[in-house]
């Protein structure tokens, strides 16, 4: 994977080699091929349901509007996510390699993938949209708009508003 070489790779996960094994540096034949920018190989990978690499962190920037993608092992900045308006909280989903961002400036909910470190897709929420949690399925993501006083909960399926609740401020 590091080499980029694709036969090779297809050859080892049609043998059963089990692409979720980590090196001594904790990396997976994924996160070397993405580290050497091996795209060819990368595109392998998504049918593995291969999910975001545990030694990244993502910290939200609301300053530079902007999310840091950390190397946790390094501990160095490792990518920049960009055009994400003022990004506010974040969360996970199990199963999902999709990072769920509140973005505060312009009133949505960010679904960003943590391979190509890109917004995906958005969907409009109530004013001022803040915290942000993932049901325990997977299934639900629900937002606490502080300006209007709501949670929104969205389906982590397809980003579409599943019902909303007023809540007092």
């Amino acid at each position: 994977a590091g080499q980029g070489h694709v036969e090779t790779v297809k050859l080892l996960i049609d043998k059963g080699a089990d692409p979720k094994l980590r090196d001594d540096r904790g990396m997976t034949a994924f996160d070397i091929a993405k580290s050497n920018k091996h795209a060819d190989v990368l595109a392998l990978f998504p049918k593995l349901k291969i999910v975001v690499p545990a030694y990244q962190i993502f910290s939200t920037n609301e300053g530079s509007q902007d999310i840091s993608v950390i190397d946790g092992i390094k501990d160095e900045v490792i990518a920049t996510i960009t055009d994400v308006g003022k990004p506010r909280g974040l969360t996970f989903c199990k199963n999902d390699n999709r990072l769920f961002v509140s973005d505060q400036k312009n009133e949505q909910l960010l679904a960003i993938d943590v391979i190509a470190h890109k917004v995906l897709d958005h969907v409009k929420l109530g004013e001022s949209p803040e915290a942000v949690y993932c049901s325990p399925d997977g299934k639900l993501i629900a937002i606490s708009n502080e300006g209007s006083n709501s949670v929104s909960f969205i389906s982590s399926k397809d980003l579409k508003l599943v019902f909303s609740i007023k809540v007092r401020g």
